[in-house]
């Protein structure tokens, strides 16, 4: 994932990445124990946890592609 916070757009970069990721989780004809198969699959081949995998696919749900992009951190303190 690119984490280059110098460019103007690097939120809507990283909400791209993210929904790259998560995008053959979104397809809701697929049964629960194949989801969780993918869930590992994914989390491994991209160095990330399952959990993060998790608050991504709620974020995602609840906020659509908004809920995908990072917080300042300027903001946050």
């Amino acid at each position: 994932m690119n984490q280059n916070h110098n460019t103007p757009n690097w939120q809507d970069e990283q909400a791209l990445d993210r929904y790259r990721i998560i995008s053959p989780l979104t397809d809701t004809e697929i049964d629960i124990a194949k989801r969780n198969k993918l869930r590992l699959e994914i989390a491994e081949n991209n160095g990330i946890s399952v959990r993060t995998l998790y608050r991504w696919e709620k974020s995602f749900a609840e906020n659509g592609y908004a809920g995908l992009k990072p917080m300042n951190r300027e903001y946050r303190r």
